[in-house]
């Protein structure tokens, strides 16, 4: 007879991972978040991919400082995935409310003129991008105005000290970064209670790469982003103030638009319209000298430091009043600054809400410079109306940037001199003491 195998006992299920979550408010409104920058994806509105970029980014913040590239690039595989290599945790996302709706769109005036309509809520200078969405794509900006979710986290056999990496990289993000495009400007900022720091120095401890002045400031968002307007283009500080009827913007007082002037007027043998009738007799090119300071004209004859670079890069000088002899109105000085041999370099500051505390919380408007070197060489790419060549030998700071007549750098030192080093970054920290 055929012996039987005895019946084979039922298997227990295995318990699956139970996941850790995070219920995350949205406090400003979110660009993008999809496939497109300026439209919400209403399948996913708050997609994985997104957040598992911003998770990547703050762990190299917080841990990439003193670490090999090959190592770091190595253990950063091992956390978060690779090419066919599964990571040692798994996001998703539920329990998601939206409301989106236009927040930017052009219309004809009773002149008939095409005039553009921002949402009354949102910083302007923030927000430029908007009206250039909504101009090429010929179409309104749309933005998820309110919304909520939550985040599902599973370790998949995660080590105690790489489960402890990743919860320092959400706490960063929740705190610091954002969801979608302009985060950096302080749109797709987030809130999730659990995840809140208590106080500034709590905040401050948890990441090394933070350049110093950076701080909390008890401001809404839209007066903090203005206050940063102020110091890149407000009238009487940045530029010549308007006067009496006259609406137009008048001359900067930053070096960058009057070098760019001398550079063509090198190149060319003449200047540019603009700089010809604005150095024939403005208070910045004729008032005198404050004792040690040069004019701006004579400043500009010799430097080469584009101190705005420190806060990101490209910048597109649009020279809207100059034109080289010959050219029409909209043939304008138009070149754009870069790295030498990049095209861009990320802003590393971040302008945004943020809740500190347990239950409600305060409020605050963050500062937050992360550091980052010298970018180094610069360089001006000639626009289709200017350069016939790029222009190099270029660099983002240097002391002498302090030391013009009406140099916006003048007297943001921290006890009030000029800034010393001529870092843009820093006098704009000191020059938040106004706010």
């Amino acid at each position: 007879m055929k012996l039987q195998a005895p019946p084979t006992a039922p298997q227990k299920p295995q318990p699956q991972p139970q996941p850790q979550a995070y219920e995350f408010k949205l406090l400003t409104p979110m660009l993008g978040g999809g496939v497109d920058p300026f439209t919400p994806d209403s399948a996913q509105p708050f997609r994985t991919s997104g957040i598992m970029g911003q998770l990547r980014f703050w762990w190299r913040e917080r841990y990439a400082a003193g670490i090999d590239k090959d190592d770091l690039r190595a253990e950063e595989a091992a956390i978060f995935g690779g090419p066919a290599k599964r990571g040692v945790f798994q996001l998703s996302v539920s329990q998601v409310k939206t409301q989106s709706k236009v927040v930017g769109a052009f219309r004809l005036n009773g002149k008939g003129k095409r005039v553009f309509d921002l949402d009354s809520n949102l910083p302007g200078y923030g927000a430029f991008s908007i009206k250039q969405f909504a101009e090429n794509e010929d179409k309104p900006t749309q933005a998820i105005f309110s919304g909520s979710f939550k985040l599902n986290l599973v370790w998949l056999g995660a080590s105690k000290d790489q489960q402890e990496k990743v919860c320092k990289a959400l706490k960063l993000w929740a705190n610091f970064g954002g969801l979608g495009t302009r985060w950096r400007r302080g749109f797709g900022a987030l809130d999730c209670a659990v995840l809140r720091f208590t106080n500034e120095d709590d905040a401050f401890d948890h990441v090394d790469s933070i350049k110093a002045g950076s701080a909390f400031r008890n401001l809404t968002w839209k007066t903090a982003i203005n206050a940063y307007q102020q110091f890149r283009q407000g009238g009487g500080f940045a530029r010549r103030p308007k006067a009496g009827a006259d609406n137009h913007d008048h001359e900067s007082y930053w070096p960058e638009p009057w070098i760019i002037r001398q550079k063509i007027a090198s190149e060319f043998g003449f200047m540019s319209w603009g700089a010809q009738k604005t150095f024939a007799g403005t208070d910045v090119a004729t008032t005198a000298a404050a004792p040690g300071a040069t004019s701006l004209e004579s400043m500009a004859a010799t430097a080469n430091f584009m101190p705005r670079a420190a806060f990101g890069m490209p910048i597109v000088f649009a020279m809207s009043r100059d034109r080289l002899r010959g050219k029409s109105d909209k043939e304008f000085v138009n070149p754009t600054l870069v790295p030498v041999g990049k095209e861009r370099m990320a802003s590393p500051l971040i302008i945004r809400p943020i809740v500190l505390g347990t239950g409600n919380g305060k409020n605050y408007a963050l500062f937050l410079a992360l550091n980052r070197d010298d970018p180094g060489a610069l360089e001006l790419k000639p626009g289709k109306h200017d350069f016939q060549m790029a222009q190099s030998g270029l660099m983002a700071i240097d002391a002498a940037a302090s030391r013009y007549q009406k140099s916006p750098l003048a007297g943001l030192d921290l006890d009030g001199a000029d800034c010393p080093t001529g870092d843009a970054m820093a006098a704009f920290f000191n020059f938040l003491d106004r706010y």
